[in-house]
Order: C-alpha cells, then sequence, then structure tokens
C-alpha cells in the first residue's frame, strides 16, 4: 500500500504543480495524462511513479499469493467436469498468523519500505542514464 499512496500522492500533486505546456530547459517533455486533463513531467519523474505503480502490482500479486488459504473440494453435487476445472478457496484472515508468518511479513515489509525510500531515486536515475524511461 505504500507504493500506490506514494504513487497516487505524486501524481494527484504533479498536476498541481508542473506546466500543461511542455517546457523543454526544464525537461519536462513528457504527458501524463488524467481523464483528460495533461501536464508535462521529466523523465525521472514519470520513471519513479512508473515503477511505484510497478511495485504495488507486484506487492499485491504476494499477498494474494501469500495469503494463507484453505481449499476445499467441489461437492459431490458439482458436475465432474466443473470439479476438475477449478477449486474454491476460503481465504482466512481471522486465523492466528505463525510467528514465523509474522517475522516473514515484517522483514518484507521494511525490505520493501527500504527498497522504496532508500534506493527508490538511485534506481530512478540508473534506468534514466541508459536511457530507460518508463511510462505509465
Amino acid at each position: 500500500m505504500a507504493s500506490f499512496g506514494a504513487f497516487l500522492l505524486l501524481f494527484l500533486t504533479y498536476f498541481v504543480l508542473r506546466p500543461a505546456q511542455p517546457q523543454p530547459m526544464l525537461g519536462m517533455v513528457y504527458l501524463l495524462n488524467n481523464h483528460g486533463a495533461h501536464v508535462y513531467v521529466t523523465a525521472a519523474e514519470l520513471t519513479g511513479l512508473s515503477l511505484l505503480l510497478k511495485m504495488f502490482v507486484a506487492a499485491l500479486a504476494l499477498t494474494i499469493v501469500s495469503a494463507p488459504k484453505l481449499f476445499m473440494p467441489a461437492g459431490l453435487t458439482t458436475p465432474r467436469w466443473l470439479r476438475y476445472a477449478g477449486v474454491s478457496v476460503k481465504i482466512d484472515m481471522g486465523a492466528r498468523a505463525s510467528p514465523r508468518f509474522w517475522r516473514v511479513f515484517i522483514f518484507s515489509a521494511g525490505l520493501y519500505v527500504a527498497v522504496i525510500g532508500l534506493t527508490g531515486r538511485w534506481i530512478v536515475d540508473a534506468l534514466i542514464s541508459r536511457g530507460i524511461i518508463l511510462g505509465i
């Protein structure tokens, strides 16, 4: 959620602070569009926004995969072809998590925040210096 919150905050802030016309002297030549409203941002700003959004999608996918689940087989009244086509899953968020689960969670959250906060600018600069500009 940290990366999505940061993405929204920056995205909306850019629409207040950035120019509506390109300014090549300042490097603001990359179009950012929000339902017809246009502003121009720098390569670093656009790449940073893109990385924040990609990190959110990756974290969401990992959360879905790692959430504790209870697989429930299909009942006998379910048609045979449907029994093999899918499986029902119950996610028990009220279940008491093991100490190992909490250690992994806290380590992952700390690593995630560290990557965004401590190395985010360095990663963006490294990409841009190699000519890689990510778009949203």
